[in-house]
């Protein structure tokens, strides 16, 4: 058996044994049961983050077109001249059109 199956297994028997100290009413072990299945919580992440000794090059080649970033987008640069503004003259541009709601009729 490995290592995180020995540790998943433990983690199941300490939280059958909590149940069963919460539906026995057996409240003096509540806190050591609680602190030991939070030592096996922060154990189970100690072994499942493991530090894999691989380049995964072919993986990364596999997926390129994920991490193409010649597709980037690139905003303007405004060159307007915004001294004069006004609040809603950006909306001017639409002066020629029309907008009707679907209740109106024209």
């Amino acid at each position: 058996m490995s290592v995180k199956t020995n540790i998943d297994n433990a983690e199941s028997s300490i939280r059958k044994a909590l149940i069963n100290a919460l539906a026995e009413g057996e409240d003096q072990h509540l806190t050591e049961l609680f602190q030991m299945l939070k030592a096996m919580q922060d154990l189970k992440a100690k072994v499942n983050n493991t530090i894999r000794f691989t380049d995964n090059i072919e993986y990364y080649n596999n997926r390129e077109t994920e991490f193409n970033l010649d597709n980037v987008i690139e905003f303007p640069t405004s060159t307007v001249d915004t001294t004069n503004w006004r609040n809603g003259g950006d909306l001017d541009a639409l002066d020629g059109y029309e907008f009707h709601t679907d209740d109106e009729e024209g």
